[in-house]
Formats: structure tokens, C-alpha cells, sequence
């Protein structure tokens, strides 16, 4: 019995490190691309960020394309924790998802996306009814009365039959 709980533990291990071989080897070759906020609006600024590029190395562009126009942006070190550039949504973009791809100065790849939404509220406000409903009817209270009363009485007998039971 207990050989058979080493055998599997150590099939465990060596399957779990077996799945993680091939993402370690593919974050050598390719980074990630943060954009913040992830869905912006129409006329206002995405800032894109990365970790991805090595930090003794130069600046690191990417590149959007918005509704068939190619836009380029740089990513310099403005901050401790990698590179940062901002991009401003231009106001008549289509609504949906963006792509974000580039390289680090090394020749790495990077990706990420970002999402335009819209900035006009879409369809009715869903507000409730505010207090102007009278109370429950008489049947709604006669029916509510009834469940509470049985569901008690049944709670009552589970009880009493659990105490005669650890008498005998």
C-alpha cells in the first residue's frame, strides 16, 4: 500500500513538471503586454506596459492597428518595474477588441489587447420600482404564514425524534 502511494506521487510530480517544461521554455521567446484599463473608452488614454523586455536594454515598441491605421508606440522605462507608453483611443474607433503586438529591443516578441467600449449607456435603466407597490395581498400573507408554520412544526418533529433515538 504504501509503495504504490510513493509510485504515485512521484508519477504526479514528474507529469506536473513534464506540463511546465513547455510554457518556461515558450516565456524565453515571447512576453506580455498590460494595458490598464483593460476596456477603455472611445477618446481616451490606454497605458501599455511590460515586464517582458529585459530592463538593461533600450525601449520596446508595439504596435496597434485601429480601424485599418497602424499606430506606434514606444514603451521606455518611466517607472521601476519595466516599460510603460500611453496610447490615445482615437474618438471615432470601432467598438471591440484590439491587439497589441512588438518587440523588446532584444528581439523578443510582445502581446497583449485591450478593449474599447462605449461611453454612451446602452438601452433603459433598470432602477426597480422604488416603494410604489403596496404590500403582500392577503393570499401571499395567509401562504407565507402557512410555509413558516409547517416547515417549523417538521423541525420540531426531527428534533424530537433525534432525542428518542439516543434514549434507547
Amino acid at each position: 500500500m504504501r509503495a504504490s502511494r510513493v509510485a504515485a506521487a512521484a508519477v504526479t510530480a514528474i507529469a506536473s513538471l513534464g506540463l511546465m517544461a513547455p510554457t518556461a521554455m515558450a516565456e524565453d521567446h515571447s512576453g506580455q503586454v498590460e494595458a490598464s484599463p483593460h476596456a477603455v473608452h472611445r477618446g481616451h488614454t490606454v497605458w501599455l506596459s511590460t515586464e517582458s523586455c529585459r530592463s538593461d536594454e533600450g525601449p520596446a515598441w508595439v504596435r496597434i492597428v485601429v480601424d485599418g491605421v497602424s499606430h506606434k508606440v514606444w514603451l521606455k522605462h518611466e517607472t521601476g518595474e519595466g516599460l510603460t507608453g500611453a496610447f490615445r483611443v482615437p474618438r471615432d474607433a470601432d467598438l471591440g477588441r484590439y491587439g497589441v503586438e512588438g518587440r523588446c529591443d532584444d528581439g523578443r516578441e510582445i502581446e497583449g489587447s485591450f478593449w474599447v467600449v462605449s461611453s454612451e449607456p446602452e438601452g433603459s435603466v433598470h432602477a426597480g420600482v422604488g416603494g410604489s407597490v403596496s404590500g403582500p395581498s392577503f393570499t401571499e400573507a395567509a401562504g407565507g404564514g402557512a410555509l413558516a408554520l409547517v416547515g417549523g412544526l417538521l423541525g420540531l418533529q426531527a428534533l424530537r425524534r433525534r432525542r428518542a433515538a439516543t434514549r434507547s
